[in-house]
């Protein structure tokens, strides 16, 4: 009888420091898995629709890192962008789940993190328009007086899937587009607090990237206020030619309003 206790007791040790052990191996691969990294998943920044032509094109901004606000006093008036600390992504979705990225960068600092501000479509063409750059006016109420209007760093042909950088897109003026949205006339902006000056007519073309002036003489834009405009030249009509089949050509026709109410018209070819 002896034996036989004996021998249980003996099972039973077996038994418990069996589970024991098997229970001490599950604490210390739980251990481990906690000292593992944690890695954030891909959040949405901010995302910009356009549809048309059959398709649906998302411009998205995408943060792989954290995502912060800027907080200030007056914030109820003058929102603040999110801005991404971490990994960067600007893609366009063409088609659910496919992407083409545009561009991916790592930042660590407020001052350079990257805003998706706006997407236009050009005229009715299937180019696009990107400003993606780090808008400290947005992010971080960091803002100034003579400002740029225009902050576009990127196209995108939603036929072609292909994207272009772009360094030399005008900071100034209003665009007048051709039909396919290759070029652009631009009427200066120059008219400000402290009056109106006057400046020459600018050509870019999307195709190059390159900026050029389009004539020699200078008018002032036309804001439609007499006081301020009395003494100056104004341009007071810019527009594409048509030829007699109705087919846009490469000249643009710009008329300039002088003080004395007399117009002069010029011939452009672009």
């Amino acid at each position: 009888m002896k034996k036989i206790l004996i021998a249980s007791l003996i099972v039973v040790s077996f038994v418990l420091a069996g589970c024991g052990a098997a229970t001490n191996t599950n604490m210390d691969t739980n251990a481990d898995a906690a000292n593992q990294p944690v890695v954030n998943p891909e959040q949405t920044v901010a995302v910009k629709t356009f549809s048309g032509y059959g398709k649906v094109l998302n411009f998205y901004h995408f943060c792989t890192g954290k995502l912060e606000t800027y907080t200030i006093n007056d914030q109820f008036f003058y929102p603040m962008e999110q801005y991404c600390l971490g990994d960067n992504r600007l893609a366009v979705e063409y088609s659910p789940g496919k992407f083409v990225d545009i561009k991916k960068e790592t930042v660590t600092d407020a001052k350079n993190a990257p805003v998706l501000l706006k997407v236009e479509q050009i005229m009715q063409s299937k180019i696009f328009l990107i400003s993606y750059f780090p808008d400290n006016c947005s992010t971080l109420y960091d803002c100034g007086a003579g400002m740029p209007t225009h902050y576009v760093t990127h196209s995108f042909n939603a036929d072609t899937l292909m994207y272009q950088v772009l360094h030399n897109f005008p900071g100034r003026g209003k665009p007048i587009w051709n039909n396919d949205g290759t070029k652009a006339v631009f009427i200066p902006d120059t008219c400000g607090g402290a009056g109106c000056d006057e400046d020459v007519l600018k050509g870019y073309s999307l195709d190059t990237d390159k900026v050029k002036d389009l004539t020699t003489e200078k008018a002032s834009e036309n804001i439609n206020n007499d006081a301020v405009l009395k003494d100056k030249r104004i341009w007071r009509s810019v527009s594409w030619d048509y030829d007699k089949d109705h087919k846009q050509t490469n000249t643009i026709t710009a008329r300039i309003l002088n003080p004395d109410g007399t117009e002069k018209e010029i011939k452009i070819t672009f």
